[in-house]
């Protein structure tokens, strides 16, 4: 590898590709400064999508406490309620799959509505 590589060209593949499940869980953030109890909107083995306010700034180190998981990241984008974590150890499969489950987003099918009844104008 060229000494003068970008950081992006030094990334392992499966960072780039982990699938994210889309979850819904209460999550704590810590920081040197701050705690912070932002929302899970996803997750995969390598990362994490964070929404809520405050969140820490881009480049920031941090634990993240969700369901029994402590795992330590870096912010590595912030975009208004939102932010992306790259976890520095990947989660265990077994343990990304109980955070998947407790978090589950239902996606609940489109109805159309029932038609009202008509009264019945001979009463």
């Amino acid at each position: 590898m060229n000494a003068f590589a970008s950081p992006r060209d030094w990334r392992r593949p499966a960072q780039l590709r982990a699938t994210r499940a889309p979850v819904k869980l209460d999550a704590s953030i810590v920081t040197m400064n701050a705690y912070q109890f932002p929302e899970l909107a996803d997750i995969s083995q390598t990362g994490a999508k964070l929404k809520g306010e405050p969140l820490p700034p881009k480049g920031t180190s941090a634990l993240l406490r969700v369901n029994g998981l402590e795992v330590l990241c870096r912010v590595i984008w912030v975009k208004d309620d939102a932010c992306g974590l790259r976890f520095e150890e990947a989660v265990s499969p077994a343990t990304l799959k109980q955070i998947q489950l407790d978090g589950a987003v239902a996606i609940e099918p489109v109805v159309a509505p029932r038609p009202l009844p008509v009264a019945d104008a001979s009463i």
